[in-house]
């Protein structure tokens, strides 16, 4: 399991015994320290009590590529709101790598497609009202300029709009929590084909 990535080989298998024990009991007891020693290579041999297995894992449970589907699940799981991976994705590695890079890239138009297509299977279209505000002295005055007064709302300079073929309530809580964009107002419409 343990890939190397360029890092340093950890081992943590080399005993200890000897080093942690105070000397006098390492002198006046030697049975025991070679039964502590037994004990725990004891320990290592079997599957269902090998402590040291777990112990290497431990570095690589949260790295994506090296860690098992198991602890992959449970990854997902912590930052996706209780989404297993069963739930949305096929590749549920690569998706898992993707949900760091949509966090980055928040609020791109890149990482909202990108964001729909992994999770839901579906195309969206965004859009930024912004492009739709009435300006004094350059907009056309009238119900074809399809300009509109800024509100505190949608039509404003930070907003955005999702067109997506899925109801609001079924995405508003992991858009925002992965790829919406901190202080801009959030709306959703339905498309129906």
């Amino acid at each position: 399991m343990n890939k190397t990535l360029e890092r340093r080989d950890v081992n943590f298998s080399s005993s200890k015994v000897k080093d942690l024990i105070p000397e006098y009991i390492l002198e006046e007891y030697p049975t025991l320290v070679s039964f502590l020693e037994e004990y725990y290579e004891y320990l290592n041999e079997d599957e269902t009590r090998n402590f040291e297995k777990q112990l290497n894992e431990v570095l690589a449970i949260r790295d994506v590529q090296d860690t098992q589907i198991k602890y992959l699940d449970l990854l997902i799981s912590e930052i996706a709101n209780g989404i297993q991976k069963s739930d949305f994705f096929n590749a549920p590695r690569v998706m898992t790598a993707l949900l760091a890079d949509y966090y980055r890239v928040k609020g791109s138009r890149n990482s909202i497609e990108g964001f729909f297509r992994g999770f839901f299977g579906e195309e969206v279209s965004v859009e930024y009202p912004k492009k739709n505000i009435f300006i004094v002295g350059e907009s056309e005055i009238g119900p074809l300029s399809l300009r509109y007064i800024q509100n505190n709302e949608l039509y404003q300079v930070f907003s955005i709009l999702i067109k997506v073929g899925l109801s609001t309530i079924d995405y508003s809580e992991l858009y925002k929590r992965f790829v919406h964009p901190a202080g801009f107002y959030f709306a959703g419409q339905v498309l129906a084909e």
